[in-house]
């Protein structure tokens, strides 16, 4: 929720037209949608005008660089878009520092085989140790680095859902996994279980 008096918040999604309505609903239900704008557009080629290049305080991507087969034009796009002191944040994910514990017998092969999908359609499951080096190569001074936990514990009160999401997220990939019904039906059953 943004606070009183605070700056508008300008936002480009690749989504649909319902995505964005939806953004625009839920900041209409906290009182925020007239601090909200959203623009309908491709970060690779961002919908600003050459004017507002240079214009913005805070240039924010989150989760979004692992999909993109050129992080680097994405993060010198954010760069170009911030004033002089202006700040780019990035929060992405590194797949190989997942832990679960206790780990599912098989779910390490499992998990290396979802990881080379990303590969395989050219995008990058590993980006998030790279952030700083991108930030550097766009010409900026990156001032804070810090890890995110990926994973879970046995306990936990959210373990259950960390582990029905990354059975969710191989579910979605497993066509690209493997060609073996039996293979993925036992591990999954054993990562669920």
């Amino acid at each position: 929720m943004l606070t009183e008096g605070a700056a508008r918040a300008s936002a480009i999604d690749f989504g649909s037209p319902e995505q964005i309505a939806e953004a625009f609903r839920q900041a209409d239900a906290d009182g925020e949608s007239s601090l909200l704008e959203m623009r309908q557009g491709d970060i690779v080629d961002p919908p600003l005008s050459e004017e507002e290049f240079g214009q913005f305080d805070v240039a924010h991507a989150r989760f979004v660089l692992e999909y993109m087969p050129d992080p680097l034009l994405i993060v010198r796009n954010m760069a170009r878009a911030v004033r002089p002191g202006g700040r780019v944040i990035l929060s992405d994910d590194d797949y190989e520092t997942l832990r679960l514990w206790p780990e599912p017998a098989g779910f390490a092969p499992l998990w290396h085989a979802y990881q080379r999908t990303y590969d395989r359609h050219g995008n990058d499951p590993i980006v998030g140790r790279r952030l700083v080096q991108l930030l550097y190569q766009a010409g900026l001074l990156p001032n804070r680095n810090s890890m995110v936990f990926f994973g879970g514990c046995a306990g936990e009160p959210e373990f259950e859902n960390v582990v029905r999401n990354i059975a969710s997220m191989i579910d979605e990939a497993i066509q690209d996994i493997v060609a073996t019904e039996h293979l993925v039906h036992r591990l999954m059953q054993r990562l669920t279980h």
